[in-house]
């Protein structure tokens, strides 16, 4: 009963809002201040999660207390993977919100330096650090391509700086609207993003397939148990059970892990 109480307290506090969702309770314009809250429930985690672990395995033994670990660890790395994800989307709806908005003020005439200040004020951190920087390096008559230039994107976000810097080094030098360069880059992220959300969706019923396979064992127990074969109590009791079992939650989380990376591999 310990080790259950355990385990729910870690699974508790995992689902804590994000940053992010603090951000929309400070007024515009402001900073959110740097908490120790994160870690601090990355810490109580771990140790709850140990406590549970330490107390199954008293209770059911080493086999079962190994399975929960694995089944956890991989459920714990599918969850973390899925807010990465969603992260992801999150930015890149942000860059084609601040782009657009930057582009609406240039063509309404205002100055390249004011149109990328205000763009930044509502947008998340991550947008506003780097148009921060372009005001900046406006500001200071620098080179805008070379403060934004990445040289290796790794996510669906990740090279918008560059092809922001690459459009306004375009327009600087050819004399081009900028507005309508940042249009271009703005229309492309955003067809992009639809087509990562729209194949996110159409993933959705794999991934509740996946799942539902990985229960099968669980209801196969159940049956097992049902019809007085006793599967329990030989995966508890013997250490060739116990082998099974640590073999069998293994091989489970890897399945449920693949079907997830070969679901979510687009959006990445």
């Amino acid at each position: 009963m310990l080790g259950l109480i355990a385990l729910v307290l870690a699974t508790a506090v995992l689902p804590l809002p994000r940053r992010s969702g603090a951000r929309r309770l400070v007024p515009a314009g402001a900073r959110l201040p740097r908490t120790l809250a994160a870690p601090a429930v990355r810490c109580v985690t771990a140790a709850v999660g140990l406590l549970g672990f330490a107390a199954v395995s008293l209770a059911g033994g080493w086999a079962l207390g190994v399975s929960c670990a694995v089944v956890l660890l991989g459920w714990w790395a599918r969850r973390g993977d899925t807010r990465r994800i969603t992260r992801t989307l999150d930015v890149t709806r942000d860059w084609c919100a601040s782009l657009g908005r930057l582009a609406a003020d240039l063509r309404s005439g205002a100055h390249p330096e004011a149109a990328v200040r205000r763009a930044s004020v509502d947008s998340e951190p991550e947008v506003s650090e780097l148009l921060d920087r372009v005001a900046a390096t406006v500001h200071l008559g620098g080179d805008v391509q070379c403060q934004l230039v990445r040289q290796e994107p790794t996510g669906l976000s990740s090279d918008v700086p560059t092809r922001l810097g690459r459009a306004w080094s375009l327009a600087s030098t050819h004399g081009l609207p900028l507005a309508l360069v940042l249009d271009a880059v703005r229309g492309d992220v955003a067809h992009r993003l639809r087509f990562a959300e729209n194949v996110r969706a159409r993933m959705a019923g794999p991934r509740a397939t996946g799942t539902l396979l990985s229960a099968l064992p669980l209801l196969a127990l159940a049956l097992g148990e049902a019809v007085g074969a006793g599967p329990v109590a030989i995966l508890l009791s013997t250490n060739t059970g116990g082998l099974l079992l640590v073999v069998g939650a293994v091989l489970v989380t890897t399945g449920s892990w693949w079907v997830h990376h070969l679901t979510t591999r687009t959006v990445r």
